[in-house]
């Protein structure tokens, strides 16, 4: 805001003799945008609520991340999901607008959902790190004209201290589990491309059959998890139904699936691929004529597990 702006009678004088305006220059009582994020203190450990103190009217001209605690565990990525508390204070008012904490539990979301600044600060960041990210509005809010709910206006700079709690893996991660079973189909090719084999002259399991193909490292999976994998589907005949490889993984809840995946999954570690042969009361006992499943098919599934999380 400019203050003290005034200016004098200007005479009607003559070329020859000007009289020049008499002028105060203008004065700021804002302060100027900071370069550094380190004018923000933060105090409180990894997974406790922080105090976050922000000076009120403090800016920042650009996006910058500063680790407050070094997490070890996998890395966020702008396409995964990761879930985190955190807690949002607006530079122009020192107040806090959003906080986790305050609601009672940690949320989920993928990096790719949300507003560019946040991204930037978490891309790359393990679980396990408490990481403070201060935004200009252009990183922030500016392009939905600001967040009139959050009292946020076009322009504030947005201060986040994050704790990030799980995030997704890229690809199945943990020790290799070795399959020797004749009676069970085989995985064969590239962890991002597999491809299923049908032992030939073998009939369909009665029962549904789990095989851990790769015992992941990460948090067992329970009935009431959101998840993320990817997967591809086969018949006992060998005919490829679908699968997620080479474009997006599913995303969704375990009880939202088929039986057969509710009970083969749960108690699994994330990180994991497993190989499901599914009968057909525990997958589709009418078939599923959309996607080409005859009624009475034992499906096959080979499923890597990326992500889970309650809620």
């Amino acid at each position: 805001m400019v203050v003290g702006l005034s200016f004098g009678m200007v005479s009607c004088s003559t070329p020859e003799d000007p009289e020049t305006p008499d002028t105060e220059q203008p004065t700021h009582n804002e302060p100027l945008p900071s370069t550094t994020i380190d004018g923000i203190e933060v105090t409180g450990a990894f997974g406790e609520e922080p105090t976050v103190v922000v000076p009120e009217g403090w800016s920042i001209t650009s996006t910058q991340a500063q680790i407050i605690t070094q997490g070890d565990g996998p890395a966020a990525f702008v396409t995964g999901l990761i879930q985190a508390n955190y807690v949002g204070i607006n530079g122009r008012t020192g107040e806090i607008f959003d906080s986790s904490w305050e609601r009672g539990a940690p949320v989920t979301f993928a990096l790719n959902q949300v507003v560019p600044g946040f991204q930037k600060g978490l891309n790359g960041q393990k679980v396990g790190t408490r990481v403070l990210i201060a935004m200009p509005g252009a990183d922030g809010y500016d392009a939905n004209g600001g967040q009139e709910s959050a009292g946020i206006e076009i322009g504030d700079t947005l201060v986040f201290l994050v704790d990030i709690l799980k995030a997704q893996y890229p690809e199945p991660t943990g020790t290799q589990i070795p399959a020797n079973d004749p009676q069970m189909p085989t995985v064969t090719g590239p962890l991002d491309a597999p491809e299923v084999t049908i032992p030939q002259g073998v009939e369909a399991p009665t029962e549904l059959k789990v095989q851990v193909l790769v015992e992941g490292d990460g948090p067992e999976i329970t009935a009431m998890d959101t998840m993320a994998v990817n997967y591809a589907e086969y018949l006992w005949t060998g005919t490829m139904i679908r699968q997620t490889y080479g474009f997006e993984p599913l995303m969704g809840y375990l009880m939202g699936t088929i039986p057969g995946w509710q009970e083969g999954l749960v108690g699994l570690n994330v990180g994991s691929r497993v190989l499901l042969v599914v009968p057909p009361e525990l997958g589709y006992p009418e078939g599923n004529p959309k996607i080409g499943i005859p009624e009475g098919s034992t499906s096959v599934f080979v499923i890597d597990i990326l992500y889970s999380a309650q809620g």
